[in-house]
């Protein structure tokens, strides 16, 4: 249930990143793509720790986007923000 779970979030991420691109307008395509992707169903299945790793690799980059998005904004320098996205990728990394 948790893989599951953590498969759906993936998507959803994909899908929060995709409408941040240049080509907004075909963000429901990108969710698409994890799907097509050779080892996203069978990981779905047979492997419990890689879609946990995949959506804390994906959280890393929602995060980081956001730090990001959010400096050039203020003009501030986001640690907190920058120290969650080292947390959710050594997380994401230590599954793997």
């Amino acid at each position: 249930m948790l893989t599951i779970l953590c498969a759906a979030g993936t998507l959803v991420l994909t899908a929060l990143l995709a409408r941040r691109t240049r080509a907004s307008a075909w963000w429901p395509i990108a969710p698409l793509t994890l799907v097509v992707m050779i080892g996203f169903g069978s990981t779905l299945t047979t492997y419990m720790t890689e879609q946990a790793a995949l959506l804390a690799q994906m959280g890393a980059l929602v995060l980081g986007l956001a730090a990001w998005t959010r400096w050039t904004r203020t003009g501030h320098f986001p640690l907190l923000m920058v120290i969650a996205v080292a947390l959710m990728g050594a997380w994401g990394g230590s599954i793997r």
